[in-house]
């Protein structure tokens, strides 16, 4: 009984370290920075009006995938999904915490994103 319980505890803290390492190397979540936390910023992109914001430029919301949008940094562009976060080349985090339609949009498409940019 008492090795049962130490190797179902080894096999606990294990995953505790595995989990821990997948984070460090994932690195900040998007919860943390929708939250607004300690240098981060929060702005809403909108398309044909204000689509730019330190350097991040609104492309689209995604066509083909509705819970992502498409960014432009320093030239290159991305897909960043709803929830999930892109470090660039020189750190900065960016991360689309919200997508929705402007109350004057009459497309019935997605026109904006709200971003949260650390760094």
């Amino acid at each position: 009984m008492n090795k049962k319980l130490i190797y179902i505890f080894a096999v606990l803290v294990a995953g505790l370290f595995v989990i821990s390492a997948c984070q460090e190397a994932v690195g900040v979540r998007a919860r943390n920075l929708d939250r607004g936390g300690a240098g981060t910023s929060i702005k809403t992109l909108v398309i044909g009006a204000t689509n730019e914001y330190s350097g991040v430029k609104l492309v689209s919301v995604s066509p083909s995938n509705p819970e992502a949008c498409v960014v432009e940094y320093r030239g290159l562009s991305y897909l960043i999904k709803k929830g999930t976060v892109k470090t660039m080349a020189d750190g900065i985090i960016v991360s689309v915490t919200k997508l929705g339609k402007t109350t004057d949009n009459n497309l019935g498409s997605l026109d904006y994103c709200e971003i949260g940019i650390r760094g």
